[in-house]
């Protein structure tokens, strides 16, 4: 069992502050044991809004062709930003104006 020392980062906190989004992310990363550096390991995008991990992305941002942080491809198109759908709904899209 793993204890943190730690107050886990409210939503708030994580759409202002990086470190509380790269903290998020790196728990969730933990928690699924995957090492950013191992071959042929499934590693999702940080949200860009909140930190989570997501495979979801900004629809505006695909719709403008923007692919600003990771850009990847999903079946050969380019996609947006990485955005969990609540952070889309919430309008939190850190590349959107």
């Amino acid at each position: 069992m793993v204890y943190y020392t730690f107050v886990f980062p409210k939503m708030e906190q994580r759409r202002e502050e990086l470190s509380a989004r790269l903290a998020v992310y790196s728990i969730a990363m933990a928690r699924h044991k995957v090492a950013p550096l191992t071959p042929g390991a499934p590693m999702l995008p940080m949200c860009g809004g909140c930190g989570s991990a997501t495979g979801s992305w900004c629809d505006a941002c695909e719709a403008r062709g923007v692919c600003f942080r990771f850009p990847e491809l999903h079946m050969g198109v380019g996609v947006g930003s990485p955005l969990c759908i609540k952070c889309e709904n919430a309008g939190c899209c850190p590349i959107c104006p």
